[in-house]
């Protein structure tokens, strides 16, 4: 497995030396690179991995409670369900496919007072709702929770 350097820097070097060992520092701070102990490459991404982390993360078994949920709510007409109950189920999908959105976007907004994305998407899955699109705000969250995994499993 290849390894790789893991350079510590620290204060005290003078620009010469930084500009000598290739520091590309605008501000012509005074650091200085000593190497560090040689590390493995974790780096290594694969799908096998996502579903390892994917498990590990409890507000994505609620994603794909939820999108299981959305899949017989799709089919719930051919299943004898009327459009009620149809309804019903989905609104009851909501919260649970998009949950630690709705909870980060809505502490965000009223307690921080200020909008991320989360506070969007919130916003944007209500909005839907109001619209009577309710399909496209839980694929909406889902898609929204999943993209969110796949960007921690990278980071």
């Amino acid at each position: 497995m290849k390894t790789e350097s893991n350079p510590i820097i620290q204060s005290g070097s003078s620009i010469s030396e930084c500009e000598e060992r290739g520091c590309n520092c605008e501000a012509g701070a005074p650091v200085r690179i000593v190497p560090g102990k040689p590390r493995k490459n974790t780096s290594t991404l694969s799908i096998g991995g996502f579903f390892r982390s994917f498990w590990q993360t409890p507000d994505l078994k609620i994603v794909l409670l939820g999108l299981s949920l959305l899949v017989l709510s799709l089919f719930a007409d051919r299943l004898g369900l009327q459009q009620p109950w149809i309804m019903i189920l989905q609104l009851l999908l909501l919260p649970l496919a998009g949950w630690s959105i709705f909870k980060d976007g809505f502490r965000t907004l009223f307690i921080k007072r200020r909008f991320n994305m989360n506070t969007l998407m919130s916003v944007a899955s209500i909005g839907a709702v109001v619209l009577s699109e309710t399909y496209e705000a839980i694929i909406l969250l889902l898609l929204f929770t999943l993209s969110e995994a796949l960007e921690g499993y990278i980071n």
